[in-house]
């Protein structure tokens, strides 16, 4: 994750990054290791009345997937959300949101997390289910990769993420680059 946070944040601040390259299978293991000790530990898993969540107990398949042992369910995994989360707060450089169902017999259960890093990149890794949407957002399930651009900028470089162990042939989404210290017009 360490790399993958500077080519971001040098792509922030107006470098060009060339074409990187990363398993996004990294990524996905990199958000469930951290949904799991928040929800183990008990942090910052709370509604927004305050109440506690219920405790995560992983299922089987989580901890395989976690330590590369199977591969997570089909439908499940990496999910680029191309717009800001309601919940959400930019307090820190990396900030997270645990999701959870909000109805039916499954309310409270924890089914993933959504990430977001340096106000510019924001994904969410399901172990469980495929999405389509969350919260009124579509979102994408595993993109090739990223085209960085700011606001009337040239490009500033690609982020190709590797699936399954095949690289990506081309990174396809725009990302764009708002600098969070700067107000923005």
């Amino acid at each position: 994750m360490g790399r993958f946070f500077e080519v971001l944040l040098n792509a922030l601040r107006g470098n060009h990054v060339g074409e990187p390259e990363f398993d996004g299978e990294d990524l996905e293991r990199w958000a469930i290791k951290l949904m799991l000790g928040l929800a183990a530990s008990g942090n910052n898993v709370r509604y927004p009345d305050g109440s506690k969540l219920p405790v995560l107990i992983a299922p089987d398949p989580w901890v395989r997937a976690l330590f590369s042992e199977d591969d997570l369910p089909d439908g499940a995994g990496f999910y680029y959300v191309p717009k800001p989360m309601v919940g959400i707060t930019d307090h820190s450089v990396i900030s997270w949101q645990l999701n959870h169902h909000a109805e039916g017999n499954d309310a409270g259960l924890i089914f993933g997390i959504t990430i977001k890093i340096l106000s510019c990149f924001q994904y969410l890794t399901t172990p469980a289910q495929r999405l389509v949407e969350l919260n009124g957002i579509r979102v994408l399930y595993r993109p090739g990769g990223f085209v960085f651009a700011g606001l009337g900028t040239k490009e500033r470089g690609r982020i190709r993420l590797r699936w399954g162990g095949v690289p990506s042939d081309r990174a396809s989404l725009i990302l764009p680059l708002v600098d969070p210290r700067r107000p923005s017009k």
